[in-house]
């Protein structure tokens, strides 16, 4: 069962990476995800030699994460997707599904 897909720009950005740390064919990308009330989502990634104790190990595209299990229902039916400009970049997952947004009081 695969839980999430990559887009070729996140699949192109996540094997650089893993290029990059010196991992390539042996490491594995990292992805801690986490509810965040009014902000929604937030993500963290790191490159890492091996899964920390309790990481479920996920093979999309030739190319191995490590997601802890509180993020695997997170990202579960997500296309993970990387884009960049002159001025930033970021890897963002993108949710194909209708989602529920929490609303929070402005002041």
């Amino acid at each position: 069962m695969e839980t999430f897909k990559l887009t070729t720009t996140a699949e192109k950005f996540v094997r650089r990476m893993l290029r990059m740390s010196g991992l390539e064919g042996r490491g594995g990308f990292r992805l801690l995800v986490k509810g965040g009330g009014c902000i929604g989502v937030t993500a963290d990634f790191s490159v890492e030699p091996e899964p920390i104790d309790g990481d479920q190990v996920i093979e999309v595209k030739g190319l191995t994460f490590f997601v802890p299990p509180e993020s695997l229902p997170l990202l579960e039916g997500t296309i993970l997707h990387y884009a960049e400009s002159p001025t930033s970049s970021v890897l963002m997952c993108l949710v194909p599904k209708p989602v529920t947004l929490s609303t929070c009081a402005t002041v």
